[in-house]
């Protein structure tokens, strides 16, 4: 841990909790790049701590007091953070920043239901509104709140990421279970996901139960889960689908996989992309504004919605220029993409709002 000195910015991040989840690493990644050069507090609502921080942890509630005098920079990140900040408005001397990870009116609803989505959704554009400035994940994702919130101040920083592989968090028994399964089957694509309805993994199923030299390894859990095994029934491809459940440090299972397949009906960005780039697997995404903002086809394969033939001409592709696609797609992660990048676009905005507030 850096020992601050007076002279440094001082700012506090508040987040849901220190989960080990797409948002919190996103973070994890920011204060790794910029712990040095700033004074950083992490304030945190429920009391988990999967990923250890470099730098100061507190766990709060909403009804902790904290002196906010000395903070140049409230950052929050989250529903609850963002209500924190807002419920304490007139308390913020600094400057206030939110970070929105998603498109939040259809992440509720895909999350929860359409009254969950209309009550809490039109709360949180509220307390989006008292934020003196808003960072979203991507351009297109600027666009869509520039409409909610006219009035904010609203960049985008693309998602960085950095990715450190260590193989023993998978077991001897596990690593045996997914190379026999896969040994049967000539591509194997892989998919690590929440496991909702948004993320567009029924289609996978449908395209693979057209074509039996295709397997699929599915990592993760959600409320979509027995659909999917209900599907994979249905269509008699079970036997080509092997679900391996929610897993820490998912990114590890990559080099089993051929093909990773990113679904998604939405997404805020996609961070698993950015671990199939890394590890130079490549990359066959659903036809969506994100997906095209950040690559090209140079690098990725796109497929068209509901569209089984779309699916599998990708795969194909893929499959018969890996070493292009693969290498392509590592290099841009390398050039656009790192959490040093991400840092360091995160350092100029924290240094340029101080100097001018």
């Amino acid at each position: 841990m850096t020992n601050p000195s007076k002279s440094l910015i001082k700012i506090a991040y508040f987040l849901p909790k220190l989960n080990y989840s797409a948002q919190i690493i996103y973070v994890y990644n920011l204060v790794k790049e910029i712990n040095d050069q700033f004074d950083i507090t992490i304030y945190y609502f429920d009391p988990v701590v999967e990923i250890n921080f470099p730098c100061n942890i507190q766990l709060i509630n909403l009804r902790t007091k904290i002196d906010f005098t000395s903070i140049d920079i409230c950052h929050s990140h989250g529903f609850r953070p963002d209500f924190f900040i807002y419920k304490n408005r007139n308390k913020i001397k600094g400057i206030k920043i939110s970070t929105i990870h998603s498109y939040l009116f259809n992440d509720l609803k895909a999350t929860y239901n359409k009254l969950i989505s209309i009550v809490f959704g039109n709360l949180w554009i509220i307390f989006l509104k008292n934020m003196d400035f808003v960072i979203t994940l991507s351009n297109h994702m600027k666009l869509y709140y520039e409409e909610l919130i006219p009035n904010t101040r609203i960049k985008f920083i693309h998602t960085g990421h950095n990715i450190i592989p260590n193989k023993s968090f998978i077991s001897e028994e596990e690593i045996c279970q997914i190379i026999n399964f896969k040994s049967n089957y000539k591509i194997t694509l892989g998919v690590i996901a929440n496991l909702t309805s948004q993320k567009g993994i029924d289609q996978v199923i449908k395209a693979i139960a057209l074509d039996s030299n295709l397997c699929l390894i599915i990592i993760g859990s959600g409320k979509d889960y027995k659909n999917l095994l209900k599907l994979a029934n249905k269509l008699n491809c079970i036997n080509r689908c092997l679900f391996l459940g929610h897993k820490y440090n998912a990114y590890n299972y990559m080099e089993f996989f051929d093909i990773y397949v990113m679904s998604s009906y939405q997404e805020g960005f996609g961070l698993v992309t950015l671990e199939a780039a890394y590890f130079a697997i490549p990359l066959l995404c659903s036809n969506i504004p994100i997906f095209n903002e950040i690559f090209s086809k140079n690098e990725v394969e796109f497929f068209n919605f509901n569209n089984p033939e779309s699916f599998l001409s990708g795969v194909y592709n893929l499959n018969s220029n890996y070493k292009q696609f693969s290498k392509a797609l590592n290099s841009l992660y390398l050039k656009k993409y790192t959490s040093k990048i991400m840092g360091s676009n995160y350092r100029n905005i924290y240094q340029n709002l101080v100097l001018a507030n």
